[in-house]
């Protein structure tokens, strides 16, 4: 598991990379959700308020066969990541510019954090 706090225009996203379902299905356990088993898609991204209030995004990512289709997969679960951060704190109407930033963040954390993980998995 990865970790990166994702500076924003409105506060902080605690932001999480996993490849275990199992390791992912525990944090999401300690944060109090009850999830349903992982339906077999190649990335899933769950979000939650942890016990002390800070927005935590989890994206578990289990597997694709080439590099675009890592970050393009990375980029559709960014899009979800800034889609629930928004909602959370009550972000109905944001600047257009503004959800770029937020995507565009979450994305380059989550590509690098993926790389790392490529790295030492080889």
């Amino acid at each position: 598991m990865a970790s990166r706090v994702v500076e924003t225009f409105a506060g902080r996203i605690d932001l999480r990379l996993f490849h275990s379902q199992r390791k992912a299905y525990r944090l999401a356990r300690g944060l109090g959700l009850s999830l349903e088993p992982f339906d077999g898609h190649n990335a899933w991204t769950f979000c939650a308020m942890s016990n002390s209030g800070e927005f935590v995004a989890v994206v578990l990512m289990t597997g694709t066969s080439t590099t675009i289709e890592e970050s393009a997969l990375l980029a559709h679960e960014a899009v979800h990541v800034k889609q629930r951060w928004l909602s959370s704190i009550g972000e109905g109407n944001p600047g257009t510019e503004e959800e770029a930033y937020i995507v565009q963040s979450v994305l380059v954390n989550l590509l690098d954090m993926h790389e790392l993980w490529k790295r030492k998995h080889k």
